[in-house]
């Protein structure tokens, strides 16, 4: 049997940053996820990391309060610091449109790098934050009630 996945199979698979934390959390083995995401044309090495970094997230989520407000603290600055940075992008590229236009200099910058790697930034933040906010929704419940007599 083929184990290829076809390209509307690949378009309509999970995204990574919602499989990855969901299988940690349900207690996958790491190669496991690797196989699946080699079948959606990862490398073994890309796909290593991306589940080291998400791993490292939910241990750090886990550990202690103090933890998870700094990992949260931190997915929050890297997430304004991409906006600035692609805001920064689209500054200078406005900028040296608008000098163009008024003829003092011949050409104008589109700053395409800052703008998609300050998009790219802020979009890895928010994926974090809402893994931080979504990581385990039962333990939230149980922290709710915890004062609660039955």
């Amino acid at each position: 049997m083929d184990d290829e996945l076809t390209p509307e199979q690949k378009f309509a698979a999970e995204e990574p940053s919602t499989m990855i934390p969901r299988a940690l959390r349900e207690g996958r083995d790491a190669e496991d996820i690797v196989a699946e995401l080699v079948r959606l044309d990862w490398t073994p090495s890309a796909a290593r990391a991306l589940i080291a970094r998400y791993s490292a997230d939910q241990q750090r989520y886990n550990e202690s309060p103090e933890s998870r407000a700094r990992l949260v603290s931190e997915a929050e600055v890297q997430m304004v610091i991409g906006l600035i940075l692609a805001l920064m992008g689209v500054a200078i590229s406005v900028f040296t449109f608008i000098a163009a236009i008024a003829g003092a200099v011949p050409f104008f910058v589109v700053a395409t790098g800052l703008i998609l790697g300050g998009l790219m930034m802020a979009s890895h933040g928010r994926t974090r934050l809402e893994m931080c906010r979504t990581a385990d929704p039962t333990e939230a419940l149980v922290e709710t009630n915890a004062g609660e007599k039955p």
